[in-house]
């Protein structure tokens, strides 16, 4: 087995064990909002009240979601693309677009990623009115999120043009 095998089963394997706990994080945020949010409506109906804090939890882990969401879809390679255009284009052209994209969305990435460690600078010592936990706890996923997206193109360069996911 070359060098590059060992590279690419490597990878494969760090891939698989971050689609399966990114997955299983995903999956008890999502439970965790459903509940919050029956919790709510129970509340609500039943005793004609509410938990405040409720509200801004559930919108809280919903961003967490969504990065953490953005990352898994492009590790499962599951991001928009027009891929019947892309795939009748020439080789070399199809080469091109595959690392200009991917480059591009490094460099954006990294983009967000300074703008959420600006936005937990600005905000390191303040808190939710509701809740009373920090804010920066919840602004932290947005460099995060983006970081580990970040790590799953670098993954698919090394891997190369020909890293397809199985559809």
């Amino acid at each position: 087995m070359s060098n590059g095998q060992r590279i690419k089963k490597l990878i494969d394997r760090i891939e698989k064990i971050y689609v399966s706990t990114t997955t299983f994080i995903i999956n008890i945020i999502l439970a965790t909002i459903l509940i919050l949010t029956m919790t709510q409506i129970i509340y609500r109906y039943f005793f004609r009240s509410s938990i405040v804090w409720i509200g801004e939890i559930s919108l809280n882990l919903f961003v967490f979601l969504v990065f953490l969401g953005i990352s898994l879809g492009v590790a499962k390679n599951q991001h928009f693309r027009m891929k019947e255009i892309y795939e009748k284009l020439p080789i070399h052209i199809q080469i091109f677009l595959f690392y200009f994209s991917n480059i591009f969305m490094i460099i954006f990435l990294t983009f967000v990623i300074r703008g959420g460690i600006q936005l937990m600078i600005q905000n390191w010592n303040k808190t939710f009115i509701v809740s009373g936990l920090p804010v920066i706890y919840f602004y932290f996923i947005i460099p995060f999120g983006s970081f580990l997206t970040i790590l799953i193109i670098i993954f698919r360069l090394i891997k190369g043009f020909h890293w397809r996911i199985e559809e």
